[in-house]
């Protein structure tokens, strides 16, 4: 009697053990720290701010511009779009030694080039699709195309410097928030210290690679200059490794983003340079919207 009385007292105390592990790995964070973004949440803050634009550099010399525009929709699904006018010229053959000299030698010294994507997210804040395509003097040279399904990604490479179509299906972590290496992210609300998700990422630039995984984690607060004003902002840093380390892994991009969710500045690595996003006032992006719509970009 005695030792059975103590076997039910161990398997409470076993019970209580596992509950215990389990609130404080998958309850307490949230609790404690927030939900990180979502894109219910994103698309919610970018209503407030629609269209926003974006200088874009890389060791402090200029490259082109971004525009990133969200087009809310009654019944249908949010379109998230971004173009970007990169000066891809100066971007290959700024760089210094034996590469930066032999690009250019290949390369013009300006060779623009036009990148438009559109993520599309449904009512419930859920990602169905993403497109992006590569434009050289408005011909489209390569679009790549994701469909989720389920929790997988249908992707499809297709272009006219292709010689055939590339699909391949890639796993999609529950929860992510899709990435552009030349679309910076507008609205990241509800920032706390310590939050981490999952950021799938893809390169206009080499959309036969596909995806790669990042890791965003909230590293803490860091001064930021920014129209004039001198702010504290959330410091969002993306890395390849589990996201908890800050010394294993180089970071593949960082994001300080103001107390109201807004991004004010974006670092992306592509290659071995950093491409700068720094976030417009309002009559910048207006003149954005101006050189947007002189480009003609089909909308699809």
């Amino acid at each position: 009697m005695l030792s059975s009385r103590w076997y039910n007292v161990s398997v409470v105390f076993l019970w209580l053990a596992t509950m215990g592990w389990l609130i404080v790995a998958k309850v307490l964070p949230d609790w404690l720290i927030g939900t990180p973004p979502d894109y219910q949440r994103i698309v919610e803050a970018q209503r407030t701010e629609p269209t926003v634009g974006w200088m874009l550099a890389c060791e402090g010399k200029p490259l082109g511009w971004a525009l990133s525009e969200t087009h809310p929709s009654v019944e249908g699904p949010v379109e998230i779009e971004s173009c970007v006018r990169l000066d891809a010229g100066a971007l290959f053959t700024g760089g210094q030694g034996a590469m930066g000299e032999l690009l250019r030698n290949v390369i013009p010294r300006h060779l623009y080039l036009d990148t438009q994507s559109i993520v599309r997210i449904d009512g419930l804040g859920n990602l169905m699709e993403f497109d992006s395509s590569l434009y050289y003097q408005r011909e489209r040279w390569v679009r790549l195309r994701g469909v989720v399904e389920g929790a997988q990604v249908q992707l499809t490479v297709t272009g006219s410097k292709l010689p055939q179509p590339i699909e391949r299906i890639v796993p999609l972590p529950p929860k992510a928030v899709m990435g552009d290496i030349l679309s910076p992210q507008t609205h990241l609300p509800g920032l706390r210290e310590g939050q981490t998700w999952t950021v799938p990422v893809y390169n206009p630039l080499q959309p036969h690679q596909g995806m790669e995984i990042l890791h965003a984690v909230v590293e803490g607060r860091e001064p930021i200059s920014w129209g004039g004003q001198n702010l504290l902002a959330w410091l969002v840093v993306y890395r390849a490794d589990d996201g908890l380390g800050t010394g294993r892994e180089r970071a593949r991009g960082r994001l300080w983003v103001r107390d109201d969710g807004a991004v004010l500045r974006q670092e992306m690595r592509l290659f071995d340079m950093v491409l700068t996003f720094r976030r417009m006032d309002a009559d910048e992006t207006r003149e954005c919207v101006q050189r947007k719509q002189e480009l003609g970009l089909p909308r699809r």
